[in-house]
């Protein structure tokens, strides 16, 4: 939603950031009401410092001069903050846009934890455009296998979709009932065309998981069914049973992975494990808890 917030120009806003390779979801609380806005997603591990500063400058135009200007605290959670380099080149960014605000940093891992596990000790997993998993405490991430990212890793995420349903498309092993919907959908994609986006594109993993909801609107079909479950399973079998900690609790966060909540509870009983949560924005649940202190004055 957009819209003002009442602001006096004083810096009294809270500026919530979830960054992801597809979206970045920003919420602004602190004024008469609470104010969203989706951008262009941020991937600190894969993106320049230009195409970061053209995202965030994206997001503070929707937001409007006054609103920017009346940021007073900036809570950013996102995608590829994992070292001090990365954390550098953002805080620059976030204070060239937003002068004045005082910034802290977290994983998206984090905020996915929070979210959906509260002060809980748990396994917290995303399944968005990426994935990621870890153990939290109920205060941090204590253990992290590392994602590998849309290469190495990412199992379950939107991009492994996708990458699964093109490397099937581009030797022509897709069954004809989803070649034929795939040719409706895509009239004019041509193999150049996803080479170039793949391997020369600004956001490969981005790209890839943009046919994750072509595949997911599919099932039903087999093809497709299996696709989703060998997906799913890579996940668990390769980021979440390695923790050994089957009796822990587990909170997905993601767009794809609450779209599989059937198919993860399935293979969660299937595995021994126990999917307690989903949430599709941590940044909802989030900004409410911000909202509710900021009203009680804490």
């Amino acid at each position: 939603m957009d819209g003002k917030g009442n602001t006096d120009g004083s810096g009294r806003l809270t500026l919530l950031a979830d960054a992801g390779g597809t979206k970045t979801s920003w919420v602004l609380t602190g004024g008469d009401e609470v104010l969203k806005y989706k951008a262009s997603g941020i991937n600190l591990a894969v993106m320049t410092k230009e195409a970061v500063l053209s995202a965030v400058l994206e997001a503070a135009d929707m937001m409007g001069a006054e609103n920017a200007a009346a940021v007073g605290k900036i809570r950013y959670y996102g995608a590829g903050v994992i070292d001090s380099r990365n954390i550098l080149i953002l805080d620059s960014v976030l204070k060239n846009v937003f002068p004045g605000a005082e910034a802290v940093y977290g994983s998206d891992l984090l905020a996915a934890a929070e979210a959906g596990l509260g002060d809980s000790c748990g396994i917290v997993c995303i399944l968005g455009t990426g994935s990621n998993s870890g153990v939290y405490d109920g205060r941090k991430i204590v253990s992290n296998i590392h994602p590998g990212g849309y290469i190495l890793g990412d199992e379950g995420s939107g991009s492994a979709l996708g990458k699964m349903l093109l490397a099937d498309y581009v030797k022509g092993m897709l069954p004809e009932s989803i070649s034929e919907k795939f040719a409706s959908e895509y009239p004019d994609l041509s193999y150049g065309e996803i080479v170039r986006n793949v391997y020369k594109g600004d956001n490969p993993a981005g790209y890839l998981a943009s046919f994750a909801p072509f595949v997911l609107s599919c099932r039903g079909d087999s093809y497709a069914d299996g696709l989703v479950e060998r997906n799913l399973r890579n996940f668990i079998e390769r980021s979440v049973l390695p923790y050994g900690l089957d009796s822990y609790d587990i909170a997905v966060a993601g767009s794809v992975g609450t779209e599989c909540r059937a198919e993860l509870e399935r293979l969660g009983g299937e595995y021994g494990l126990k999917f307690i949560r989903f949430v599709k924005n941590p940044l909802d649940v989030l900004a409410a808890r911000v909202s509710e202190e900021s009203e009680d004055g804490i």
